[in-house]
């Protein structure tokens, strides 16, 4: 069955809304959800909005198509880059190397469940059960590493577009043609 129909099928989640209102982890809080696809900081989240439940939940990896292989994520950070316009681009670039040193890169897989990028410091996620459940599906991919990219993400995102037209039942090519020219306007920077 194809997943979007399965989840069209299933779901009771307004199509006016998106991923941001309400966050899956207030949702998920409520106790009335039976799982939800998040980051490692997302259960702590409902955990801390509502410390009951944490007796009853559980982590696990998404699954890959065979049970040896985890599915393939996004792999985030296309948000950590320096301004061109920024006036204090040498300390922007300074907080950068600090940022994702192996000290506080660790400190975010300690106390954040954020998955780090180097595999020395995976050692950190132990104790969390969600990051250590995460850990596995280090595989997946990133936006392109092209600083147009940046325009991509701006509001209205045509990748939420994309999604969101194809959850409420337009093909994969219909919900593509109708934000192709939107992304290669933005990726030409013809803005």
């Amino acid at each position: 069955m194809d997943i979007y129909k399965h989840y069209a099928a299933f779901s009771q989640a307004p199509k006016d809304k998106d991923e941001a209102t309400p966050q899956q982890a207030e949702v998920f809080a409520k106790g009335k959800t039976g799982a939800f696809i998040g980051m490692g900081w997302e259960a702590a989240t409902a955990i801390k909005a509502n410390p009951k439940i944490e007796k009853d939940i559980g982590y696990f990896t998404v699954p890959g198509e065979t049970a040896d292989k985890p599915e393939g994520v996004f792999l985030g950070g296309s948000n950590l880059a320096v301004a061109e316009g920024s006036d204090k681009q040498e300390l922007a670039t300074e907080f950068l190397k600090i940022a994702l040193s192996d000290k506080f890169e660790g400190q975010l897989a300690k106390e954040g469940g954020v998955i780090p990028n180097k595999e020395s410091l995976q050692s950190q996620l132990k104790g969390n059960k969600a990051a250590e459940a995460m850990a596995p599906a280090t595989v997946g991919g990133t936006t392109p590493l092209i600083p147009e990219w940046a325009a991509v993400e701006n509001t209205p995102n045509p990748i939420k577009t994309y999604m969101t037209a194809v959850l409420n039942g337009k093909s994969h090519e219909e919900a593509a043609k109708s934000v192709e020219g939107e992304l290669n306007k933005r990726l030409s920077q013809d803005l």
